[in-house]
């Protein structure tokens, strides 16, 4: 998501490839420091599967750690939908640019610079879907697009 926001950017040339490899370097060094602090306790396969970081972190006793590791899930969740709404009208924006959408989309706020409408459709239309699925569901399916996106370029450089 941080190359949907290029455009907004004062010094893309610079700032891009800073944003893009420091948002990787924390996440891989986040990832690494769990997984490094989960090994130690527990065999993998003693892990529980809705929650298995929670669940190892209860197993010897580190209760401290368990409502730590919650809210992070819960605050990761809610980031990787806020950043979801925020590309995706950029997206929109883009495309009708290059006329796969319709004109619409092209036009943003005199004042913010912001594309209304991809907000305002991108807005309702994830509110219709979180409103009438479960939160299960949600989670299982946050990072959807992720997967799908490198699919449909294979798919779509074969043909």
């Amino acid at each position: 998501m941080v190359s949907c926001l290029a455009e907004e950017v004062k010094r893309p040339q610079r700032d891009l490839p800073l944003g893009i490899v420091g948002s990787l370097a924390i996440a891989s060094s986040t990832c690494s420091v769990e997984a490094d602090s989960v090994s130690p306790p527990q065999v993998f396969t003693q892990l529980g599967q809705s929650a298995p970081i929670v669940a190892a972190f209860d197993a010897v006793g580190y209760h401290w750690a368990c409502y730590i590791v919650s809210v992070g899930a819960v605050l990761g969740t809610v980031t990787a939908t806020f950043s979801g709404l925020l590309g995706q009208p950029r997206i929109f924006y883009r495309m009708a640019k290059d006329g796969l959408l319709f004109p619409l989309f092209c036009k943003v706020s005199a004042k913010t610079g912001v594309p209304v409408l991809g907000t305002l459709i991108t807005g309702l239309v994830t509110t219709g879907i979180a409103f009438f699925c479960s939160l299960e569901l949600l989670a299982d399916n946050i990072s959807l697009p992720c997967h799908r996106s490198p699919s449909a370029r294979c798919a779509r450089s074969a043909s």
